[in-house]
């Protein structure tokens, strides 16, 4: 066995056995401390990590839940366009027949549905960065009060 190891070999092997450790059930706070004081941690700065990791996790979830409600903004509007396109066609079909101009709202209607489908469909960019930090903002005034 080794005596001395890089700081990526010891990372990877700590890694793996906590991976191994929690597989067989969760690590307590106490057992977590314990680990962390035998390779020289101290308990402010794993009081730290543990704030940041909770804040990362926290962050995650609302990026889950901004990319699930932009889905469903488009879903929604993709089941608007599909009733209104039957019913469009449907009432072409019955005024007038011989001249198809149903199509003609819908091709319009269409594009601006493919450019919302790009935009809810994007997980990444200024763009979708602008508009999480918006929407997260607003999430947490409702949230507040």
């Amino acid at each position: 066995m080794k005596e001395r190891f890089t700081e990526e070999e010891a990372h990877a092997i700590l890694n793996l056995a906590v991976e191994q450790a929690a597989s067989s059930g969760k690590i307590t706070r106490q057992q977590l401390e314990s680990i962390a004081g035998e390779i020289g941690i101290a308990t402010e700065d794993l009081a730290r990590a543990e704030h940041e990791w909770s804040a990362m996790q926290a962050l995650e979830a609302d990026r889950l839940a901004y990319r699930a409600d932009r889905r469903r903004g488009f879903y929604s509007h993709l089941a608007g366009y599909g009733l209104s396109a039957g019913f469009l066609f449907t009432l072409n079909a019955i005024v007038s027949p011989d001249y198809w101009w149903a199509v003609f709202p819908l091709l319009a209607w269409g594009l601006g549905l493919s450019f919302h489908g790009l935009c809810a469909l994007r997980e990444s960019g200024g763009e979708y960065d602008r508009g999480f930090a918006l929407w997260r903002a607003r999430r947490q005034l409702k949230l507040r009060g």
